[in-house]
């Protein structure tokens, strides 16, 4: 029997399908004893999760080796879950770096082991690393997380913001804590910034570039976990936004350029819709219709500014007519219909010119 699917059907079939393939997904999957010697930092290139253990099968990442993520392959913040697993550190003295803004959380009795409670299966050169920021030891020091804390915390917690900011704009910090309790927050940085909010915000000047730490201590048993993001400041962006028709005014259909600068990438939109998105500084169009607003996004290494908008007036195409007095327009030449109708006719020509 041969199954014919409804076209809406074979489409959402299809979508299914090519999001099951290996490559779509952003979670990367690890399952079964493994070695962190079988991995790099290019084996997770693309990918923003990755997951140790899928929930059912008994795994466990035996770290017989550093594993460093933050190597040439350029990752950005990992999610780490581990999911009925293990992250194995008895082996030997080795360390698991990720990159600034990961974090690492368990679930389903995930952990990492051996845990370090007194003193025993690791030795503290048994580390994690988000960034260049020891977060946890196995053994566990001064201003060090240890592994059994971790653990009981239920991960590691993580510090994020909206980096790259622009002089003068809002910089956005926020302590994301790990899932076990509820947590204070002390947040210390540049220019002796301290704040106990978990989502703090100020205005942005030159000096606010810098690295930014947060404590995040339980409420019920002070706990510890840290965070730590590093906030690039760029100077301010003045957009430009101008067209080629000087009042904005024209018919509908008319070639309008606009020009951009101030910056070196350019995002032209429409109604706050992207049309355009790269270096080039203009974008010509003929469809615009009556009351659209143009507007670009200038930005640089550091940051981005949306510029003014342009609000342009279309006006519909003129529609010609034409008649006479004479009702089949069939008369003698000279006559007074004549000379009439010719002189209408070059008067409308003319308008259309």
């Amino acid at each position: 029997m041969r199954l014919i699917l409804p076209k809406k059907s074979f489409f959402i079939f299809l979508i299914v399908l090519l999001f099951s393939i290996e490559g779509f997904s952003q979670t990367y999957t690890i399952t079964g004893n493994v070695n962190a010697s079988s991995y790099s930092c290019s084996s997770f290139s693309g990918y923003t999760t990755i997951s140790i253990g899928n929930g059912s099968t008994t795994t466990k990442l035996t770290m017989n080796s550093d594993l460093n993520l933050i190597g040439s392959c350029s990752l950005g913040p990992l999610r780490i879950i581990v999911n009925n697993a293990s992250i194995d550190f008895s082996t030997a003295n080795n360390r698991l770096t990720l990159p600034e803004g990961s974090s690492i959380e368990f679930l389903n009795g995930g952990a990492l082991y051996p845990d370090g409670g007194n003193g025993g299966g690791c030795t503290g050169s048994d580390r994690i690393y988000i960034g260049d920021k020891n977060i946890a030891a196995c053994q566990g020091s001064s201003g060090v997380v240890g592994f059994d804390d971790i653990n009981d915390l239920g991960g590691t917690g993580t510090a994020y913001s909206n980096s790259p900011v622009c002089v003068g704009n809002p910089i956005n910090l926020t302590a994301t804590p790990p899932p076990n309790g509820t947590f204070t927050y002390s947040w210390t940085g540049p220019n002796s910034f301290t704040s106990t909010s978990q989502y703090p915000t100020f205005t942005a000047i030159s000096s606010s570039d810098g690295v930014y730490n947060v404590v995040m201590t339980r409420t019920s048993d002070s706990k510890k976990a840290y965070g730590r993001v590093t906030v690039v400041v760029g100077a301010s962006i003045t957009p430009t936004l101008s067209s080629n028709d000087a009042d904005n005014s024209f018919c509908a259909g008319t070639s309008v350029m606009f020009t951009a600068g101030g910056g070196t990438s350019y995002n032209f939109k429409v109604n706050g819709v992207s049309v355009q998105n790269g270096t080039s500084t203009t974008y010509t169009t003929s469809t615009l219709t009556n009351g659209q607003v143009v507007t670009v996004v200038v930005s640089n290494s550091s940051c981005s500014v949306t510029s003014s908008g342009i609000t342009n007036i279309v006006n519909a195409l003129p529609s010609a007519g034409l008649t006479s007095n004479d009702a089949d327009n069939i008369f003698c030449s000279g006559t007074l219909e004549a000379q009439v109708f010719k002189t209408v006719l070059q008067l409308l020509i003319a308008q259309q010119l």
